[in-house]
């Protein structure tokens, strides 16, 4: 949805994202098995953090990875950003990063909110249902200058 938020609701956003990653840095995670480092850089607020590496893959803890540390707070609620979210991602896309076409299926339980936050260069997204029955539709996600 290109500018849901308008631009002091994104500028006040961004506020908020970074005073919670000075608590959580973003740090690169790598892949279960290979241990080869993703070229999205992440970080998390709330309760529980996704995240992966190589030794135990896929999963949610409640400390930073690097730090040690508990997560920031989750952002508070607001137009489109409220539920029952126990955690919340924060992807920075820099030039060059890339994320393959997936699924999040593996998550517990199934009804639960996703809430996450997308930042830096343009990004082309997919978004769709099973790529034999429902083709993917692509959008794209442009950086704004607050």
């Amino acid at each position: 949805m290109p500018q849901y938020f308008n631009p002091a609701e994104q500028a006040a956003l961004l506020q908020e994202v970074l005073a919670r990653v000075a608590q959580a840095p973003f740090y690169r995670p790598t892949m279960p098995g290979s241990g080869k480092p993703l070229s999205v850089e992440m970080t998390n607020f709330g309760p529980l953090g996704w995240i992966t590496d190589q030794a135990k893959g896929y999963r949610y803890e409640q400390t930073h990875p690097v730090t040690g540390a508990p997560w920031p707070e989750i952002l508070g609620e607001r137009d489109g950003l409220s539920g029952p979210a126990e955690a919340c991602l924060v992807n920075l896309y820099r030039a060059g990063t890339r994320m393959g076409l997936h699924r999040d299926q593996d998550e517990e339980p199934k009804d639960g909110a996703v809430l996450s936050v997308s930042l830096g260069d343009t990004a082309l997204f997919r978004f769709g249902g099973s790529r034999d029955v429902i083709p993917p539709e692509r959008s794209s996600l442009r950086q704004v200058m607050c």
